[in-house]
This record gives structure tokens, C-alpha cells and sequence, in this order.
């Protein structure tokens, strides 16, 4: 009877007594009040259950997936470039873990427009150095883990941050099954890097490869567009597959004329344990990977086979079962081995190939004239990277003058700090700083050396400017009123200007105006960052071209210039014969410059046409490999990898 009444709401309404009615009314109303109690906690854990999903606590249910750690301004065109590169596999599900507020996170990324292309995105909020905030995104089920680069930091800083992050990982055993993707800022931190995250861990260095592709790109001919193209998912990228049958006991050379629509730029093998060398002397299991001047990469540990590849191989060497090769292609599908030879060597081309002498090519790193360089703003971080290039790259005498409107005192602490970290003085460039305004076409006109003077001029984000789109719009005011002054002393033809961009849309405006060369630091860090997350292996490749070891590099080059003295050029060539001369010398061919019969399209993605001014672009992984074209000696060049001096 006290049950009826506490859910009843007419308790005590048939007792004959003044006391039962009173006992019923007052056990009815304390059935109300437990009710609301009831409802209150109901409530109360579903809106907490909201609250949860709204900030991102809830944890992630998912395995496979691409877990991102941070997320910057920067970190939306990493986003793209990875649903890019998995778009051909139906996309992939990624996971942010970010220190904003899950909705300012995915407002953001929705004013990114991205086009998904079929993957997921979920984020959530949390501290990276929590174990409890990885949990939520399920690190530990995850197939890659991305460590977001931290540009509000300064170098030691952020190398120290992508250390403790590693640290919690390995200690945790997270990813189980999975990698761990990071850049590192200074080059004497990268051992540490890969010491301590072993074989899981592949590390990136970024702003090494900003510095060449920025002096790369002063050199013209869009090389260093062309390289850019080469490091991300808009153009042809490098894929790793197995030699397929029909294509085992050929040579290199022989099986190059089996991809129409690829280059092959690498064969990897498994070699004896014996070959490697061991990075880490404490810990003998650890991973072990080794660079030489040769091209080659060992990778492996005392308890399996090292995975051997071998960049710019002989093409004499034969494909045997269980090697695999590196192919330069615009998809995955594309990297197919046809039944049958696309096209036979030309007589011509066998005969030039059996005259080369292999041991007398190579490229020097360093220019043959004295330089005058001028760079425009001050940007820490890419001046260190272009400094350490323009000092291995130009003869003793050169010298490089920085005007920009940050205080000279602070720019010369700088500089020192560069030369620290770099562990050397700098001995064949001298530094020069000049106090000024890049934006104001009136101090550019008088500076204290004459900007029409330069042999080559960069232009550098301001690195006091946060916002993207206005730094961009300082830097390309600063170009423009450099070319007025170039075109009005008659030498805009022949002093290269070279910008450094951070937002995407600002190339467009840069083509529109005929600056054809420029680097884009961020798009450039996403795509090297989404390249290496889709194939780790590929890394190796990036080590190639960016580390002191490596021992490659991207140029230019005339055909003649692998031919013997007294060897007349062939006026017309296709680019499997070309590339056949130029293997036979040991570089690698990877694409050509744009005939004088192509027109301008406009296309940003693989600078593949000549330009509105009528200067030639380069085109890389060309698609009619085995069409005649006319070849001129005095404008042509073959954009080549090559082995260093």
C-alpha cells in the first residue's frame, strides 16, 4: 500500500480517517519528489552526455585509422593532402587530438572547404602529453600517428616537444601495430629521433628541403616547382611495387621500356644483415638505416633481413624475384608494367649510351661565379635553412645583405645561433643586415647596396605577421616593387626573384603575375608529411635529397652534356632514348623542359607548360614517353637526379 502510494498521485484518497489521508498526501508527495530526482539525474547525464560529445571527450571506437596529433592553421592542408592520397582505397578515418575547443576545430575545418573524397574526420579535444587524451582517440589501435609540426615554437623548443611526445608513445607501446610520423627542426636532433623511436619511427626533415628547393627555384626554368610537384599527391608521386613476373631476369634498362606512364627511379632488395651499420650502439635490436654517397639506403636489425634501396641503379643490373621497384607515376595505377616494350632503343640512342663515361658526370654543388644575393623580410626559421644552402652552393667572396624591418641586433644574435646549431662558421658567404621597410618601394629604390645589383633576390615571410593571408600579401607587394625596379634598370631577365608563400591561394596570384618559382612552406610540409604516412619507405628517397649523406640532387642539364666532345647532338629524341643516355651515366632522368609548342594552360599542379612570358617550364613524368620531339641545344634542358661531386 506505501509503494501505490508513493506512485500515485491521489495517495490516501480513499482512507475513511484524517490520518490515513494525511499519511497518503504526504507519501505521494515524496513519490513526486523521487521522481524529479529521477528526471533530474536523467537529465543531468544526458546533457553531460552531450557536453561530452560537443568538447570531444567521448572516446574514439575505431582501429586502422590515422590518429593527428595538434592541429595549426597548417594542419588542414595536411588533412587534404591525406585524403588525397587515400581517395584511390575508398579514404581513410582520421582522428584529431587538439588543445582548441572541438567546435573551433571543426568550424575551421569546415571553412576549409575540404574535399573529402570519402574519408571521416573526428576530432577531439584534449592535451597531447595526456595518457588519458590519447586514449580517446584510440592511439593504440591506430595504423599512423602524425605529430603536427609547432611553428609557435623556436627550433630547440619544438624539437623538445616532438621529443616528449615520442617518449610517451614508445613508453605506452602506441601505436601496436602502427608508425609514428614527426619533423624535426635541427639536423643534429634527428639521430636522437630515430635512436629512440626505433623502427616504428619516421622522421622528417623539412625545413632542410625548404632551403634547396628555395635555391633550386633561383635557378629558373620552374626546377623548383617541378621538385615541389614531386612531393605531394597533385602531380606524380613515388610509388613502391613488386617486380612483376613477366619483368624478372631483364635489366633496369630493359624494364624502364615496360612503364608508359611511369619512371623507374629505384629497385630495393633484401640484402644479408651484414651490410648494415648499427646507429645506436647501446641497443643492438634498434633499427638500423645507412646513407651513402651511392644512393643507397639500408634499412633493418639484427633479427631480420635489411631492406636495401637502391636509388639511381645500374642498368645493367638484373630484376630478380622479390625485389621491388620505385616508381615515379600520378597514381597507383598507373604504375603497371605493360606485357611489352612501349618502344625499342633508336641506333642512335645505343650508340651515344655505349660512348658514355659514367665516372665523369657529376654535379658540382657549388655556383662558378661570385654572388651578390639580397633576401627581403626575416623569417628565423627558412633563413637558417636558405643560409646553410646558399654556404655549400656558392664560391668564397659571396655575400648575402637581409633588408628587413626587424632590428639588426636581434637578426645578428640570430645568426649566431644559426652557425651554433649548424656546428660551423660560415666561411664562403658573409652576412650583411640592413634596417628597412621590403613593402616601401621608396627604400627599396635607395638601399644602401643597389637591389638591381643582386644576382639573386628572396623575398621571406615576415615572421612577426601570424596571419597567412597577410604576410603573403607583404611578401607579394615586396616582389612586385622588386620587379618594377629590375624592369626599369633592364634586368628583369636576369635576376631570378624568388618568394616564400604560406597560403595556397597566393600561387595562383604568383602565376597570374608570372612568378613561376616560388615555395610554398606549408603546402610543401603537408605533402611531404602525407607522403611519407602513405608509404614510410618513400622517406628514404626524401633522405636522399635532403640530408648530407645522401648525396642526390635535382639539376638541370643539357643532352649534350652527357654526350662525348666530339658527339654531335641529335636534333630530335623521345624520352625513353634520353633517359637511356642518361642512365647510362648513372643520374636519372625524371622529366624534360616544355617544347616551344605547348601553350600556357594556367595548371598549377605539375608545372607541365611553358609559361605566358614564353619562358619554358618543366615537365615531369611526361605522358607520351616514346613521342619524337624536335630538341634544341640552346634552350632544352633534361631535369635530372644526380649524384653529387
Amino acid at each position: 500500500k506505501i509503494f501505490v502510494w508513493l506512485v500515485s498521485p491521489d495517495g490516501g484518497a480513499n482512507e475513511k480517517t484524517m490520518e490515513g489521508a494525511v499519511i497518503g498526501a504526504v507519501m505521494s508527495l515524496g513519490g513526486l519528489f523521487i521522481f524529479a530526482l529521477v528526471l533530474t539525474f536523467l537529465q543531468d547525464s544526458f546533457n553531460s552526455f552531450l557536453d561530452n560529445l560537443k568538447v570531444g571527450r567521448s572516446p574514439v571506437m575505431e582501429s586502422g585509422h590515422t590518429v593527428i596529433i595538434g592541429y595549426t592553421p597548417h594542419t588542414a592542408l595536411l588533412i587534404q593532402e591525406m585524403c588525397t592520397a587515400f581517395s584511390s582505397t575508398g579514404g581513410m578515418r582520421f582522428a584529431i587530438l587538439s588543445e582548441e575547443p572541438k567546435p573551433d576545430v571543426e568550424e575551421a575545418i569546415r571553412t576549409a572547404a575540404l574535399d573529402l573524397q570519402g574519408s571521416q574526420i573526428v576530432v577531439r579535444s584534449g592535451v597531447p602529453h595526456d595518457v588519458s587524451s590519447l586514449q580517446t582517440v584510440a592511439v593504440d589501435t591506430c595504423s599512423a600517428v602524425i605529430l603536427t609540426p609547432r611553428h609557435d615554437m623556436d627550433n630547440e623548443l619544438a624539437d623538445a616537444y616532438m621529443m616528449r611526445l615520442l617518449l610517451l608513445l614508445q613508453g605506452n607501446n602506441w601505436p601496436l601495430e602502427g608508425k609514428i610520423i614527426l619533423s624535426c627542426r635541427l639536423n643534429r636532433n634527428q639521430e636522437h629521433f630515430k635512436r629512440i623511436g626505433g623502427r616504428n619511427v619516421t622522421v622528417v626533415m623539412i625545413d632542410r628541403l625548404l632551403g634547396q628547393l628555395l635555391w633550386q627555384c633561383s635557378r629558373g626554368c620552374g626546377l623548383g616547382m617541378a621538385v615541389q610537384s614531386l612531393l605531394g599527391f597533385r602531380g606524380s608521386e613515388f610509388y613502391v611495387q613488386p617486380v612483376p613476373d613477366h619483368l624478372l631476369g631483364k635489366t633496369i634498362g630493359e624494364a624502364t621500356l615496360h612503364y608508359p606512364h611511369a619512371i623507374l627511379a629505384g629497385v630495393a632488395a633484401c640484402s644479408d644483415r651484414a651490410y648494415t651499420v648499427d646507429l645506436s650502439k647501446s641497443d643492438s635490436s634498434r633499427r638500423r638505416t645507412v646513407i651513402n654517397t651511392r644512393g643507397s639506403f639500408i634499412i633493418g636489425s639484427d633479427n631480420e633481413k635489411a631492406f636495401n634501396l637502391k636509388l639511381l641503379p645500374d642498368r645493367d643490373r638484373e630484376l630478380v624475384d622479390g625485389d621491388e621497384l620505385l616508381l615515379l607515376a600520378e597514381e597507383e595505377s598507373n604504375a603497371v608494367a605493360s606485357l611489352t616494350p612501349c618502344c625499342q632503343p633508336t641506333p642512335i640512342a645505343a650508340k651515344l649510351v655505349g660512348r658514355i663515361d659514367s665516372k665523369a658526370h657529376r654535379v658540382s654543388i657549388h655556383s662558378d661565379r661570385v654572388e651578390n644575393i639580397v633576401v627581403l623580410g626575416w623569417n628565423e626559421r627558412m633563413f637558417a635553412s636558405l643560409l646553410l644552402e646558399i654556404e655549400k652552393s656558392v664560391p668564397p667572396g659571396s655575400e648575402v645583405k637581409v633588408f628587413a624591418s626587424q632590428p639588426i641586433e636581434g637578426r645578428e644574435k640570430a645568426l649566431m645561433l644559426i652557425q651554433q646549431r649548424a656546428g660551423r662558421e660560415l666561411r664562403n658567404v658573409t652576412v650583411k643586415h640592413l634596417f628597412g621597410d621590403p613593402e616601401s618601394l621608396y627604400q627599396l629604390e635607395h638601399m644602401e647596396s643597389p637591389i638591381h645589383e643582386a644576382t639573386r633576390i628572396f623575398a621571406l615571410r615576415d615572421q612577426d605577421e601570424p596571419s597567412p593571408d597577410k604576410a603573403d600579401t607583404r611578401t607579394l607587394f615586396s616582389i612586385l616593387h622588386v620587379r618594377h625596379i629590375l624592369e626599369q634598370r633592364g634586368v628583369s631577365a636576369r635576376v631570378p626573384v624568388v618568394p616564400e608563400l604560406v597560403d595556397v591561394k597566393t600561387g595562383f596570384l604568383c602565376q597570374h603575375q608570372r612568378f613561376l618559382d616560388y615555395v610554398n612552406a606549408s603546402d610543401l610540409e603537408a605533402a611531404m608529411l602525407a607522403t611519407v604516412a602513405l608509404d614510410p619507405r618513400v622517406a628514404y628517397f626524401l633522405q636522399a635529397i635532403t640530408t648530407k649523406g645522401g648525396g642526390l640532387k635535382f639539376t638541370l642539364r643539357g643532352l649534350e652534356e652527357y654526350l662525348a666532345h666530339d658527339e654531335p647532338t641529335p636534333s630530335s629524341v623521345n624520352f625513353f632514348d634520353a633517359s637511356s643516355i642518361v642512365s647510362a651515366a648513372g643520374d636519372l632522368l625524371v622529366g624534360w623542359t616544355s617544347p616551344c609548342e605547348v601553350e600556357w594552360s594556367g595548371a598549377e599542379s605539375s608545372a607541365s607548360c611553358g609559361s605566358p612570358s614564353g619562358e619554358q617550364s618543366v615537365i615531369v613524368n611526361p605522358p607520351d614517353k616514346g613521342v619524337v620531339r624536335r630538341w634544341l641545344c640552346e634552350r632544352d634542358r633534361l631535369m635530372v637526379l644526380a649524384r653529387r661531386k
